[in-house]
């Protein structure tokens, strides 16, 4: 790597410490990269007016004309004169394209397979096409069906790595249940979890809806009583207005019920967060 080359490393990663750990360990080279299930993002740098653009690869090339499959988080930072030209970019690249592009990519993976393979983007340099890598993302997009047994059956939702099944029941009625993949592909761990949770259905369906009736009354109060001070919502009310919409569960055992609010809350979604051990332990509106 020659000085101008570091040089632009350092300008793009100094405002993030994460990005400032790439820019010693990096190797910069070209490649071919076809981006994931989900199209480039672009959120506000952390503690700064810029803008940070981001993508997930599925599988990539390197300079040698090596495939590699498994996935890889490039990212770049914009100023704030540049954030137009970033938003640009990121509109510009879709689900499964593949594009060329300068980057710096540590040759080695993180140990735990839970941490994310990172990148810097020094350029992106235009969409192009490689049969390898289409063949690849044609692959990836064909629909991955799976049946478990009194849970329901699912599809890969490669876009937020789960598993996800609407013709689960809980309680007797209709949810939707997300089960995440860990950093292995490894559906076991949620599924473990979900299987503990459809064991004892009425036990943690009682607790939670408990959980949620304590914690979020006061809060519901004050939202109804905006619109008329004489309205009160009790424990039991707030318990008996909710319905549960889905269940998400995490490779790393943690879980969350998301119920439908009967617009208490103005129409946001409730999130009751929990885990095997200690039960819930956080309850919010959501969006």
């Amino acid at each position: 790597m020659d000085d101008t080359e570091r040089w632009e490393i350092e300008f793009k990663a100094k405002r993030d410490p994460v990005m400032q750990d790439l820019t010693t360990r990096g190797r910069v080279q070209e490649i071919i990269a076809l981006i994931g299930a989900s199209s480039a993002g672009g959120g506000w740098s952390r503690g700064q007016k810029g803008k940070t653009l981001s993508m997930s690869l599925a599988a990539w090339k390197d300079s040698a004309g090596v495939m590699h499959k498994g996935e890889l988080v490039l990212m770049q930072d914009y100023p704030e004169e540049e954030v137009e030209e970033m938003e640009g970019v990121r509109d510009s690249i879709g689900a499964y394209s593949i594009f060329r592009m300068q980057v710096s990519i540590p040759d080695e993976k993180p140990a735990d397979p839970e941490d994310y393979y990172r990148g810097l983007i020094l350029e992106v340099r235009g969409e192009c096409e490689d049969s390898d890598l289409e063949n690849y993302a044609n692959e990836l997009q064909t629909p991955v069906v799976l049946k478990i047994k009194k849970l329901g059956t699912f599809t890969l939702d490669r876009s937020v790595n789960w598993y996800s099944s609407s013709t689960t029941t809980w309680m007797k009625k209709k949810v939707r249940l997300n089960l995440s993949l860990n950093g292995e592909d490894d559906l076991t761990p949620a599924l473990d979890v979900a299987q503990a949770l459809w064991a004892d259905q009425e036990k943690w369906n009682t607790t939670i809806l408990d959980y949620l009736a304590t914690e979020m009354v006061e809060l519901a109060n004050d939202w109804v009583q905006e619109e008329d001070e004489e309205q009160t919502i009790t424990e039991e009310c707030l318990r008996s207005r909710v319905t549960l919409e889905s269940i998400s569960i995490d490779s790393d055992g943690s879980f969350e019920f998301w119920y439908e609010d009967d617009n208490i809350f103005g129409g946001h979604a409730i999130q009751v967060c929990c885990d095997l051990k200690d039960g819930p332990n956080h309850a919010s509106i959501q969006g």
